[in-house]
């Protein structure tokens, strides 16, 4: 990279005011940059010719009022858990427009016939689940989450399918789980998978495909769900994935199902990160500067870090990082590797791409101790997979911003 990168959706000046006026670290969101998301997705879905839901992963943040920009705009809640489940009821969110696909069932079973009876749809991930709902609600519908034996991603964490993947009913298991169903009087009418995450058109295709063909053994079928994972533009070297050119190529394998199984199929997709992660940053401030020698490295050290943002911890994803000056920039720049405060070496924000065990130093605006450093495309996975309570630090801020 030949130069320092840029402020999003914030200018300098914001960024100062907020500085001033809120404690740091917090986490600033912009209202207009999801709505531009949101319709983005929305238009892209009316390419499908049977009808596209579109769904908010919004384990990828789960603050309400982000729940409830996209409910306004028609976008429903993909919950992996009971507890989002709750969390998109309470923001407003119609049962009917709910869809929980879970490693845990709520424990007790009133929890669960109080859901189901909102109109919350249920993927079931295991037999062990379909079982359960079944017997809870004999006649009703339900869908299943398949595992079809492979996954992708760019590394082993990211990866939602395959052996090693505990996601789902295993592709081998799709007769007793019709068994199961029919048992108890039940259709599985929908047919979920998510095998990794891509930007590749040509991928979605072969996810596409290949949930198709699983889709194949179930007599009662209405509706296919290929999950989300769809790939955002993180670094200059990114790219966010073009819905509008995926979207006309699951088009043409839908038709074409159609025509060869006479059955008008439904998409469902979940899209997280690409709905939320440029509405997001994290403004903090540069409390120290260290450095190891002449042979070694300049630490910039911040008053955030795995607190708020674990992702370059845990998969070594990169952030774009933009150092704003207290006093007006002179243009010098330098090679920094940014940490964050917590007591752990892994705390650090410019690991090589994709391996958190290996630091790489970044150029940046040449900083003083005092000034601020940016933290940019935070809108996905920092505020829902926070650390908080680690070193005991508090909780930070979220502000919304037009």
């Amino acid at each position: 990279m030949n130069k320092p990168h840029t402020l999003d959706f914030l200018i300098r000046d914001q960024v100062l005011q907020i500085a001033q006026n809120t404690p740091l670290p917090c986490y600033v969101v912009s209202k207009s940059v999801l709505q531009k998301s949101g319709q983005m997705m929305v238009d892209a879905a009316k390419k499908l010719p049977y009808g596209c839901e579109v769904s908010f992963a919004v384990k990828a943040n789960p603050r309400p009022e982000i729940v409830k920009i996209f409910n306004q705009m028609n976008i429903g809640i993909d919950a992996s858990s009971y507890f989002e489940v709750l969390l998109a009821l309470s923001s407003g969110v119609e049962g009917k427009n709910i869809s929980l696909t879970a490693q845990e069932f709520p424990e007790n079973d009133q929890d669960l016939i109080d859901i189901v009876n909102q109109g919350i749809h249920i993927n079931a991930t295991s037999l062990h689940q379909l079982e359960r709902f079944c017997t809870l609600f004999p006649g009703k519908n339900i869908g299943v989450r398949i595992n079809p034996g492979i996954g992708s991603g760019y590394n082993k964490r990211l990866s939602t399918g395959g052996v090693a993947a505990s996601f789902g009913i295993w592709y081998e298991y799709i007769q007793e789980a019709l068994d199961i169903a029919n048992s108890h009087n039940c259709k599985i009418t929908c047919v979920h998978t998510h095998i990794g995450t891509g930007t590749d058109p040509q991928e979605w295709r072969n996810a596409l495909l290949i949930t198709l063909k699983l889709a194949e053994n179930f007599p009662d079928i209405e509706k296919v769900n290929i999950g989300g994972g769809f790939k955002a533009k993180y670094m200059e070297d990114d790219k966010d994935a073009d819905m509008d050119k995926i979207m006309e190529i699951l088009a043409q394998e839908l038709e074409l199902f159609y025509q060869q199984n006479h059955k008008k199929l439904i998409l469902r997709i979940e899209p997280g990160r690409l709905l939320s992660v440029h509405a997001g940053s994290i403004i903090s401030k540069i409390i120290d500067i260290v450095d190891t020698g002449k042979n070694g490295y300049t630490f910039l050290r911040l008053n955030t870090g795995m607190t708020e943002i674990i992702r370059p911890a845990m998969y070594g994803a990169q952030h774009p990082l933009v150092v704003v000056p207290i006093k007006e920039n002179n243009n010098e720049t330098q090679d920094y590797i940014v940490v964050g405060h917590c007591c752990e070496s892994s705390d650090c924000l410019t690991t090589a791409k994709g391996n958190p065990e290996e630091i790489e130093p970044r150029l940046l605006n040449k900083a003083q101790i005092g000034d601020l450093l940016v933290i940019e495309k935070t809108g996905a996975y920092c505020y829902g997979m926070s650390t908080v309570g680690y070193n005991s630090f508090p909780e930070a801020s979220v502000i919304f911003v037009d």
